[in-house]
């Protein structure tokens, strides 16, 4: 199955599901919200999203098969670039919550967050190596954006020597 963001006739974005093989795509979410940013749990059974369904971007998560979304994160902030951990049970994401945009943990079914980096940020899109260790991050703390590593129970940040969006190898 491939997710994606799709613009419904009323020019709001939707989830959708659509197998990698062809076929029709099936919609995850209607209605007058933006969704956006579907990210599939690790173990295909969930997909983690951006929406603006409760006043501001919060987190939400769907079943991939269909069914009702139930919202993880609930703040007057902006919650973005979810990612699931790869025992599907934390979801990591960038949010300016706190005024700069930083990274934070919770719990798949939602609950209290969890700060995970400090600074000025801004810290976005996060990802967890294979082995749930560690996230890397593109950062512009340093003025310019640069890659950073962070064990995912927190702790100094690691400048990388790479610029851009990175992504682990499997």
């Amino acid at each position: 199955m491939v997710a994606l963001t799709v613009l419904d006739a009323a020019a709001h974005t939707q989830i959708h599901v659509v197998p990698a093989d062809g076929g029709d795509p099936t919609a995850l979410t209607t209605g007058t919200s933006n969704n956006r940013a579907p990210r599939f749990s690790s173990d295909g059974r969930q997909i983690a999203f951006v929406s603006d369904r409760s006043g501001n971007a919060d987190i939400w998560s769907v079943p991939a098969s269909g069914g009702g979304p139930r919202q993880i994160t609930n703040d007057p902030g902006d919650d973005l670039d979810p990612e699931w951990s790869p025992d599907a049970k934390q979801v990591v994401f960038a949010s300016n919550r706190a005024g700069a945009t930083l990274l934070y943990l919770v719990s798949a079914s939602g609950g209290q967050v969890f700060p995970l980096s400090a600074g000025t940020g801004p810290d976005r899109r996060p990802a967890w190596s294979p082995d749930g260790e560690w996230i890397v991050f593109e950062s512009g703390r340093e003025g310019l954006s640069h890659a950073f590593v962070i064990g995912s129970g927190g702790g100094a940040a690691r400048r990388l020597g790479a610029r851009g969006e990175p992504e682990w190898s499997p």
